[in-house]
């Protein structure tokens, strides 16, 4: 009897001891997290399948050039897939694929949109490249 309340007392004490530690808070995300809100308020305009306003590209552009200072994974990532589909908005040819343009903007847009997260998650819970 005495030792099952020692397991029962020692349980939550083992279980705090195994958690994972707190990560370590980037100071890039200070930067990446608005950036992430305006850049996600842009790729809201997008339409791939049908009219994107007039300027959207140049948005994409204004919103995130804070990146260009950041070298973490998440925020060159961002910076880079954000850059692929503006100049596709902007129809500038930088990045130009082979195949309807429809297709490409809406894989381009699922892109960003998924590098967009992955950057909230490394700021938010932590979740590090590598």
């Amino acid at each position: 009897m005495v030792l099952g309340l020692a397991f029962v007392a020692a349980g939550p004490l083992i279980s705090l001891s195994t958690a994972p530690l707190a990560a370590a808070h980037d100071p890039e995300c200070d930067t990446m997290m608005p950036v992430g809100d305006q850049l996600e308020a842009s790729f809201d305009q997008v339409e791939p399948e049908g009219v994107t306003p007039p300027g959207v590209g140049n948005q994409i552009i204004d919103a995130k050039r804070p990146l260009d200072e950041l070298s973490s994974q998440p925020a060159v990532d961002l910076r880079n897939w954000s850059d692929i589909l503006a100049s596709k908005l902007n129809h500038d040819g930088r990045y130009a694929q082979q195949g309807p343009d429809e297709l490409w903007l809406a894989a381009d847009l699922g892109a960003a949109r998924s590098h967009l997260l992955a950057a909230r998650r490394y700021c938010i819970w932590g979740d590090h490249f590598g």
